[in-house]
């Protein structure tokens, strides 16, 4: 599923497998309840860039949005494993090796987990290549797959924005600091956003909190 901010329409893929409710209730809440919302509440403030995604905004943007997704799933929003940092790094050859394609990082990869996920010296061979296959496949999706080093690196956002995502959370004690939250495609944590998002949602204690936290001008 994904958001097309700017014909405010939610796409689905036809060939995906069917969704339990509770998986479309959080998929909902991600895709509608936080790309969507955020893009319309900018819209409808005049902010144009905050509306369709203000530079940078895209890391703390996918990991909150998880957070939302999970509540409605009733499940613990984390990010993956590092296997997609180590799946990024094979297939860009940081290893001082040629690049490589999806099917070579996939070899690779279904390996490592095999190993990291052994248990009592046991090898689970047939499920550290399905884990390594979705990954692989997540890290090089609209891309041929046969091409060394083209990757979507996209679903590294979800882990970088968890670093800032994390913090905020916990500061939030209001209906009005979730309102913030939801202020525009943008990541409160750095100062020009934060500052788009006061002039939509004014008066929140959670961007005094936000500034004290990462050391953001006023």
């Amino acid at each position: 599923m994904s958001v097309l901010a700017h014909r405010k329409l939610v796409e689905v893929g036809e060939n995906r497998e069917p969704m339990s409710a509770a998986e479309l209730r959080g998929k909902s809440g991600h895709e509608v309840g936080v790309h969507a919302l955020r893009s319309v509440i900018a819209e409808r403030a005049g902010w144009p860039s905050a509306a369709y995604g203000q530079q940078r905004y895209l890391d703390f943007e996918e990991s909150f949005a998880n957070k939302v997704g999970a509540v409605y799933w009733g499940e613990a929003a984390l990010a993956g494993p590092e296997y997609r940092y180590l799946i990024a790094g094979f297939a860009y050859g940081l290893d001082s090796h040629d690049p490589r394609d999806a099917r070579d990082c996939y070899e690779i990869i279904w390996r490592i987990i095999a190993l990291d996920t052994r248990k009592d010296g046991k090898l689970n061979i047939a499920k550290a290549q399905n884990d390594a296959y979705i990954q692989d496949n997540r890290m090089f999706r609209g891309t041929p797959f046969n091409i060394p080093g083209l990757i979507m690196s996209k679903d590294l956002s979800y882990k970088r924005g968890d670093e800032v995502v994390n913090p905020v959370i916990n500061m939030i004690k209001t209906q009005k600091d979730i309102d913030l939250l939801l202020a525009g495609k943008l990541d409160p944590t750095l100062a020009d956003h934060l500052s788009i998002a006061e002039s939509i949602v004014p008066g929140t204690n959670l961007a005094r909190r936000i500034r004290e936290h990462f050391g953001l001008a006023a």
